[in-house]
């Protein structure tokens, strides 16, 4: 199976990237253009991973080179965006164009090639939690000029799933976190200066956040392609058997008209049922009266599509779908009818990606600063890193029954053990970050 993966030099990403080719598929890596060639995070994958994958550079706000990128595949994970709310500050029409105009190339180009898609949102879109745990029906909240560009792109996936029948499944995550993540971020912002400052530069303490371990965000990824390509090919074994059904009708339908032609009792409107004198038929709409009082000398067949009993061979839209539970198409396993299954549904649909626990800011540096030595480090509240009273998000808690229950997904790394490796593979590669810097 060839599949196209956009962002796919970025955390999650590259990371998914890993995942795929270690799994074998055919996978091509589509990266922003730059002239150092520079692949991003792929470049620290193994060797004999790396050297699978097909890398294309482009822009997502370029229609013709998403359309080669996607020709041949048979899946897109669309993971490409600008993801930092500072940086939207400062540049909003980049940030919409290439997340809400990048996300349209990426459903035109699937549109085409009857491709489906994984798409990416995020748990900004939510905005500050007006209940909680957040499930996937919350309302959308444009709280940045980040958040915005996600919602559209959301809805555009909503509207071409709706539209034109484009095959989509939208994967929400809350907060990833884990080795290789920028400082960007807030839990590799605080890590950095914890590892090599007498004081920590940050910015609101109060804010509470769903953090969820990139291996579990990643699984849930993969987990949403699997049951996006299996839901497709029980809808064509529905389709199928439906297709066989109709098939079916019509031969009994053509063996009847043959056995009606070859009776001499059975004929489509005999002559002899006028009455002689007034030409008229002798059949009369539902309450005249005939003046002829004998029976019309002919019978009328019956019409199966009319009514009947004919359910070993109904094509309506009762059939049942084949009975399955996510098998791996290299297990061959078997489609039974006429038990109902709930695949189809899957499709158009939307899933957080979540732990369930939220922690405030100020919460996730204490156990940071307890992992790494140095409790009680003093922490400057710096302006900048602020943001404004309005954009701020307050509060991200996700329920992720949804997912549990339909995908089969769940967390698998507690915060604690999540932020011990991530510590660790940080202090090894300090030397990836600019330490102090605010990166926007």
């Amino acid at each position: 199976m060839k599949i196209l993966l956009t962002g796919a030099a970025g955390f999650i990403g590259s990371n998914l990237a890993k995942n795929l080719s270690a799994m074998s598929y055919q996978l091509s890596a589509f990266i922003r253009y730059n002239s150092r060639a520079d692949i991003g995070l792929l470049s620290t994958l193994p060797a004999e991973l790396l050297s699978q994958i097909d890398v294309i550079f482009g822009d997502l706000r370029d229609p013709s080179a998403i359309l080669e990128a996607a020709q041949g595949c048979d899946l897109i994970y669309h993971l490409g965006a600008l993801i930092s709310i500072p940086y939207s500050y400062l540049h909003p029409v980049e940030t919409v164009q290439s997340n809400v105009l990048g996300t349209l190339n990426i459903l035109e180009a699937a549109r085409q090639l009857s491709i489906p898609v994984v798409h990416t949102s995020t748990s900004e879109v939510y905005g500050t939690a007006i209940r909680v745990p957040i499930d996937e029906e919350h309302p959308l909240q444009g709280q940045s000029p980040y958040s915005a560009s996600k919602i559209g792109a959301d809805k555009l996936v909503e509207a071409y799933y709706k539209s034109f029948n484009v095959p989509a499944i939208t994967v929400r995550p809350f907060n990833t976190y884990g080795p290789g993540q920028s400082a960007r971020a807030v839990i590799p912002t605080i890590i950095t200066q914890a590892l090599t400052q007498d004081h920590l530069n940050l910015g609101s303490l109060d804010t509470k956040r769903d953090f969820t371990y990139v291996d579990d965000t990643v699984t849930g990824f993969l987990m949403a392609g699997q049951a996006l390509m299996d839901a497709l090919q029980a809808m064509r074994e529905r389709q199928a058997a439906k297709e066989s059904a109709t098939e079916k009708m019509r031969k009994l339908k053509q063996q009847r008209k043959e056995q009606q032609a070859a009776s001499p009792t059975k004929k489509p409107f005999p002559t002899d049922s006028l009455n002689p004198e007034t030409g008229d038929p002798l059949i009369k709409k539902p309450g005249e009266t005939s003046p002829i009082s004998h029976p019309a000398p002919f019978l009328i067949d019956h019409d199966p599509s009319e009514g009947g009993d004919y359910s070993q061979l109904s094509n309506s839209d009762s059939y049942q779908l084949p009975a399955m539970k996510y098998p791996s198409k290299a297990s061959g396993t078997s489609y039974e009818i006429p038990e109902r299954s709930e695949w189809y549904q899957l499709v158009g649909e939307t899933y957080n990606l979540g732990t369930g626990r939220d922690v405030t800011i100020g919460e996730i540096t204490e156990i940071i600063l307890k992992i790494v030595g140095k409790p009680g480090l003093p922490i400057n509240l710096v302006p900048e890193r602020i943001r404004p009273a309005k954009s701020e998000v307050m509060r991200l808690l996700s329920d992720n029954s949804k997912a549990r229950e339909q995908l089969g997904w769940r967390p698998t790394v507690s915060l604690e053990e999540g932020l011990e490796r991530t510590i660790a593979w940080i202090s090894d590669h300090l030397d990836h970050y600019r330490i102090g810097t605010y990166e926007r």
